[in-house]
């Protein structure tokens, strides 16, 4: 069992959990690591996925959208040009 606050990024596939929350992970046989099981205490951050279209590419639309979030705070990483996951500070 690991007790650890995610700090590892946003997560993408490990959804009701958010940068810098405590977290229990325990070991699952069929990964072969430790795998987010649930949350033991909020940070008060919040983890959206968002699908552009159109993909975000430098000065579009998508990317003004991106770039006013991060002026609000907010961080991102992302899959690909289209699937991000966004940390929205408390």
């Amino acid at each position: 069992m690991v007790v650890a606050a995610w700090d590892l990024g946003t997560p993408f596939y490990a959804y009701g959990a958010s940068l810098g929350d405590t977290v229990l992970a325990t070991h699952d046989a069929d990964e072969g690591r430790p795998t987010f099981r649930s949350v033991l205490s909020k940070s008060g951050n919040r983890t959206v996925r968002v699908t552009f279209d159109p993909p975000v590419e430098r000065d579009n639309p998508s990317d003004q959208v991106l770039q006013g979030l991060v002026w609000l705070g907010c961080q991102y990483e992302g899959v690909n040009p289209r699937y991000l996951s966004i940390t929205i500070p408390p």
